[in-house]
């Protein structure tokens, strides 16, 4: 199977040392940006809390995907969201008939399908991490992985079972026909802690253990699950880690508040000692997924008339720390 992983950031490496294991599974890493080979040339090492794996997979940049590069089997799309539009015009071309997964934050699966018309097109959902590190490195810290996996079309998942396959290398896979839920479950539940995380540059236990910040993190659950609802989505517990919508939509103090920051706080216990992938970005002086994320939610809320404060302020937050390098 030759799969290509377009992006080279945490994710985009981390899967691409799960994956690449010739001559059965034949990974091209396809780095978006320049600056995201770093070291890769030499071999990419990544480390999980299982092993430590070093591959060789050839390397092709964005600017040099061609017919001489063959065609893929699947397609990761494992970059951020300033960078898919530009890396699904490179490669559309090339990619007819070949299945396309979307790892992404957001709703960039959406997007992804229009541009490729014909093209099938699946969203992955990942409880999931990976931080890339200098020298062609990379970490994933989760012991406890998931990844939901589902057409964008609705679609029944028949088709997706030789990719589900595949990224069951790297945790359990679940074939879905309600990836929609899903999708803006996990939107919802990112968009809360991702920005707290970011904008105090605390872990997610620090944040939790703070009743203020607890409290912020579940109302900007409550905000983001009531423009889901507008939109007609019906989100259920499981896609509101374990909580019950109704709960979620009446925040930290509507008649449930305190039950809803105790369930918070226990689904987080398994990524305590992380920060967001929004705070590494931010200690790196790397760009922010603010846009795509709590920025995605203020959009939709524009859209249905639902209020969004809460995420126009932490949006404008992030903004604010990404221009100035410091959370003051």
């Amino acid at each position: 199977m030759n799969v290509w992983v377009i992006g080279t950031g945490g994710l985009g490496r981390v899967l691409a040392g799960y994956l690449h294991d010739p001559p059965a599974t034949n990974v091209l890493l396809v780095p978006v940006r320049g600056t995201s080979v770093d070291g890769l040339a030499s071999g990419l090492t990544v480390f999980t809390p299982e092993r430590t794996v070093t591959v060789r997979p050839p390397i092709v940049p964005l600017s040099a995907v061609d017919s001489t590069v063959g065609r893929p089997d699947v397609v990761l799309l494992c970059v951020k969201g300033d960078d898919t539009e530009r890396a699904v015009a490179a490669v559309a071309a090339h990619v007819h008939g070949t299945l396309v997964v979307t790892p992404q934050n957001g709703l960039q699966a959406y997007r992804v399908a229009d541009w490729l018309p014909g093209t099938s097109v699946a969203a992955a959902v990942m409880a999931f991490d990976g931080t890339a590190l200098d020298g062609g490195r990379a970490v994933q810290r989760r012991t406890r992985r998931r990844i939901t996996l589902g057409m964008v079309s609705g679609t029944a998942p028949a088709g997706l079972r030789p990719a589900a396959t595949l990224l069951s290398r790297c945790a359990p896979v679940t074939l879905s026909e309600q990836i929609d839920a899903t999708l803006w479950g996990k939107l919802v539940t990112n968009a809360a802690g991702n920005a707290v995380s970011a904008i105090t540059r605390l872990t997610m236990g620090e944040v939790t253990a703070h009743p203020d910040l607890l409290a912020w993190c579940v109302d900007l659950m409550s905000e983001g699950a009531e423009v889901a609802a507008r939109h007609g989505v019906r989100l259920a517990a499981a896609d509101l880690l374990g909580i019950a919508p109704e709960v979620v939509r009446g925040g930290s103090t509507g008649p449930h508040g305190r039950r809803l920051m105790a369930d918070y706080a226990a689904a987080h216990e398994p990524v305590a000692a992380l920060r967001s992938s929004m705070c590494r970005d931010l200690d790196q002086g790397r760009p922010t997924e603010v846009a795509w994320i709590n920025g995605e939610i203020v959009r939709h809320g524009d859209a249905v008339g639902a209020a969004t404060i809460l995420h126009q302020q932490a949006t404008a937050k992030v903004r604010h720390i990404e221009q100035k390098g410091s959370s003051c």
